[in-house]
């Protein structure tokens, strides 16, 4: 498993161009090992990665966490809400789940809108710090780059 992942905004075609890409590389003998999460929007992907999951991110990745209860003890989080975090990171593939412990198995994941001139731009989330950074306008709106 590599150790990033890289977020995407885009389209189906864009995964497939990404898997063709993928499949050529390796057809000329070279190793990928890459893990890629693409989102059909911002909202959807600003949905999933909330502040808190985030936070929940930044936490699994500094400490040794058991399981979940023990997670939303760290956290000072309920344990209801702290086990649908984990349920949707798990589906992400940002955590992982055993029986004996929660963990989070990328050390950097970096994000950008797929497309010529993104409206929004994730530069990198790098565990353990996960900070997110972009460019918007003063209207609420994000600058293309």
């Amino acid at each position: 498993m590599s150790d990033n992942v890289k977020i995407h905004i885009g389209t189906p075609e864009d995964m497939g161009r990404r898997f063709v890409d993928a499949w050529h590389r390796v057809e000329r003998g070279e190793i990928v090992d890459e893990t890629n999460i693409t989102f059909r929007d911002l909202e959807t992907l600003l949905t999933a990665l909330t502040p808190k999951r985030l936070h929940l991110l930044r936490y699994v990745r500094r400490h040794e966490v058991r399981n979940v209860r023990a997670l939303a003890a760290g956290l000072r989080r309920n344990y209801k809400n702290v086990h649908k975090d984990v349920e949707e990171l798990t589906k992400l593939g940002l955590l992982c789940r055993t029986q004996e412990q929660v963990v989070a198995p990328y050390a950097e994941v970096d994000a950008a809108k797929a497309s010529a001139k993104p409206y929004w731009r994730i530069i990198s989330m790098s565990a353990p710090n996960l900070s997110v950074t972009g460019n918007a306008e003063p209207s609420g709106r994000a600058a293309p780059r």
